[in-house]
């Protein structure tokens, strides 16, 4: 689909339920607000609002995706925005061998209206070119990005994209009926069972500090120093305009509550405690459509609201580095307090293989969580479309869940052809090498025929165990500084490495050394640890991982003597 850029507003908007490719254009974005794609997939399955997109699968390294590519997409230069990629209503992108200039890929949130955000993208062999500090924005979902070359400035962070979630930001606007917060009592979240944790009466009016990015009020009742960091605090007052409103604690004294104050005005009223105002706390443990997290149950808003048991989809980062400075970009850690490194993102460096599958990725996305086959090898480049071959032409269901889905990533080449990237320069008229011609060697998928017939769905053997199932026991032998961790794990079949994760909030922090397990019954874990301070409450969960996913127990809690 190659044609000549516009300057003003989006040049590319797909939505409905959108796959194909759009290749060889020049984008020249000429404000610094507008990017040059906005990609939704807001009726995938015949479902509105992307919920269709969150109830399927990922699909990584298939044709089910918008694909970008070959490309030369140009920002403005004053704003990361200007010139990029957005994605929003259940979106499912591509971005490969195109060459950047002052932008980058990104993506939206489920936040304040009825429509979910972002559900996957990819972004490999591009080359970006920034004259400006930059970070890209990702607010929902799971993505992968590798093999990536940046020249030019560095990122001030190391980051080539941030996880935000705004969700835990109290940044969703003042009508709170669709998704609203998570503020560890809505129902649409994974909240702790624990309930409540403190209540209380402000003490006094929030006061925000030069620069903003939080709020900080004096409360009436002694508190355990950072006992509450992580967790949500909440505004109880009916009469107040930000009643309801919630956001994450980012430390807290004996006496005050330091939270995290979004002011930027364009998502409601901004969350305050003013003296007098009542306010509670409580923790979720993992929010919906948060980034890690993809295929749940379908759901739309204004369904009952329950957790929709959203699987576990790591994003995953590694070859990615500015060839100019050396480097090395990932995932920016993230503030989000239920968004864990080593789970929900992987930052796994330079130096691997190019252009190949990290074992630790494809041990993530088996068939059973990736949908149709593992994830061991990207799709088709050039894409099918691009050199006049044929793709099979996804067949919708009744059913809600991908998994009466004809599987159509029979048309992904094994060992895809490596052509050369798009090369850059730092001027306003980069050139980019021609699309050579493709090799003599067919993709063995193709066919000349408009109906083609679908690999079936692979049999229970493509998957020879399940996930483990692990459950979080009493702590024992608890004293000053040290206790043992227990908990019980089936490893289902398969090699199982077993952990647990402990700290003083259900952030956690810290990791007990890795215990293998094999079986099909259920097993005792116990781990000691030491070092730990006196007469504090501590939170720990036990975490196990094999070849069909990483499963955590439910957080527990014991206080040293």
């Amino acid at each position: 689909m190659p044609f000549l850029s516009s300057r003003l507003g989006r040049d590319v908007a797909g939505s409905g339920w959108t796959y194909g490719v759009d290749d060889h254009n020049l984008f020249e974005q000429g404000d610094d607000a507008n990017h040059s794609h906005f990609i939704t997939n807001g009726s995938t399955n015949g479902h509105t609002n992307g919920n269709g997109a969150w109830a399927d699968f990922p699909y990584y390294g298939s044709e089910k995706f918008w694909f970008i590519e070959d490309n030369t997409i140009k920002g403005i230069g004053v704003t990361t925005v200007s010139g990029g990629v957005d994605c929003s209503h259940g979106g499912r992108y591509v971005a490969r061998h195109n060459y950047w200039q002052n932008a980058t890929p990104n993506g939206h949130g489920t936040e304040g209206s009825a429509v979910r955000g972002m559900r996957t993208i990819q972004v490999y062999n591009n080359t970006f070119f920034w004259a400006i500090p930059f970070s890209g924005s990702q607010r929902s979902g799971t993505s992968i990005w590798h093999d990536n070359t940046w020249l030019g400035s560095n990122s001030p962070n190391g980051t080539h994209t941030g996880l935000s979630y705004y969700r835990q930001y109290g940044a969703v606007g003042n009508d709170l009926t669709s998704w609203g917060n998570a503020d560890g009592e809505n129902g649409w979240d994974k909240n702790d069972p624990h309930g409540l944790y403190f209540s209380g009466t402000a003490a006094s009016n929030t006061t925000i500090p030069t620069g903003g990015g939080s709020g900080t009020f004096t409360t009436g009742t002694s508190m355990t120093p950072n006992a509450y960091q992580g967790m949500q605090v909440r505004n109880d007052h009916a009469g107040a305009a930000y009643y309801l409103h919630s956001a994450a604690i980012l430390s807290n004294t004996a006496r005050t509550i330091t939270y995290y104050y979004y002011g930027a005005g364009d998502r409601g009223a901004p969350l305050l405690f003013n003296s007098g105002d009542q306010f509670s706390i409580r923790n979720v443990l993992i929010g919906l459509d948060q980034n890690g997290r993809g295929k749940g149950d379908l759901i739309t808003s204004s369904s009952p609201r329950f957790w929709p048991n959203e699987q576990q989809e790591s994003c995953f980062s590694w070859n990615n580095k500015n060839a100019d400075t050396g480097q090395v970009l990932g995932y920016g850690k993230s503030s989000v307090p239920t968004e864990h490194e080593g789970s929900d993102y992987v930052n796994l460096g330079a130096g691997l293989p190019a252009n190949q599958i990290p074992t630790q990725v494809t041990a993530a996305y088996p068939a059973g969580v990736n949908g149709g086959s593992a994830y061991t090898n990207e799709y088709t480049y050039p894409h099918p479309l691009v050199t006049g071959d044929r793709i099979p032409t996804p067949t919708p269901t009744s059913s809600p869940t991908a998994t009466a889905t004809p599987t159509a990533t029979a048309t992904h080449t094994a060992t895809p052809t490596p052509r050369p990237s798009v090369t850059p320069t730092p001027t306003s008229t980069a050139t980019r090498t021609p699309t050579p011609t493709p090799t003599a060697t067919p993709t063995a998928t193709a066919t000349p025929t408009a109906t083609p017939t679908p690999t079936p769905s692979p049999t229970p053997s493509a998957t020879p165990c399940a996930a483990p199932t692990v459950t979080t026991s009493v702590a024992s032998n608890v004293a000053s500084s040290s206790t043992t961790l227990n908990g019980t794990v089936n490893p289902s079949g398969c090699s199982t490495t077993v952990r647990f994760q402990y700290g003083r909030t259900t952030s956690y922090g810290s990791t007990t050394a890795n215990q293998a397990k094999t079986g099909n019954t259920t097993q005792n874990v116990a781990a000691n640890i030491s070092g730990l301070t006196g007469g504090t409450t501590y939170h720990f969960r036990i975490v196990a991982t094999n070849s069909s996913g990483t499963r955590y127990g439910s957080d527990r809690t014991f206080t040293t003597h």
